[in-house]
């Protein structure tokens, strides 16, 4: 199964904290952020990771290779140009075979039960399956507009955000 993974911001309220690298490359301990999520990814089955990479996009590239090191497939999408969120998932899109797969913020740690989510579109035959967390504050995030179980729109976060 692949995982789109969206590497490709520019990271702005991370800046002044790792200027030299994409946000998910920052490193903990001795690893880029970026490698706990792909073996969390790994662990639940994912066999080949697309980055969706801009900014910087070439760190990304020279650290995970072809993902041999870390036995996963890696392939790259890169955007010229920052297309945001919905263009940088078009972009990837092209290099996504499987009929379902994982998209997700590859600076976000996710306890997700990723078998069960493949699980529950099959049985509901859902097109999309999108998983949301309730937080106290959405400017950060930006919000979901929910009726019942159908997503209906999506506010993007503030500017200032």
């Amino acid at each position: 199964m692949q995982a789109v993974l969206l590497a490709g911001g520019l990271g702005t309220r991370l800046r002044s904290v790792v200027a030299d690298r994409p946000k998910p490359m920052a490193l903990i301990g001795d690893k880029p952020f970026m490698e706990y999520v792909v073996l969390e990814l790994k662990n639940h089955g994912i066999t080949e990771i697309i980055f969706a990479v801009g900014y910087k996009g070439s760190m990304v590239e020279e650290y995970f290779g072809d993902g041999a090191r870390l036995g996963i497939r890696v392939s790259y999408a890169y955007e010229e140009t920052l297309l945001g969120t919905a263009g940088a998932i078009k972009n990837a899109g092209r290099l996504v075979t499987d009929d379902r797969f994982f998209v997700l913020n590859a600076d976000t740690f996710y306890q997700i039960p990723y078998g069960r989510l493949v699980k529950m579109s099959r049985e509901k035959n859902l097109d999309m399956a999108l998983v949301l967390r309730e937080v106290p504050d959405v400017s950060r995030y930006g919000r979901a507009v929910l009726e019942g179980e159908r997503l209906t729109a999506f506010d993007e976060k503030t500017e200032e955000a």
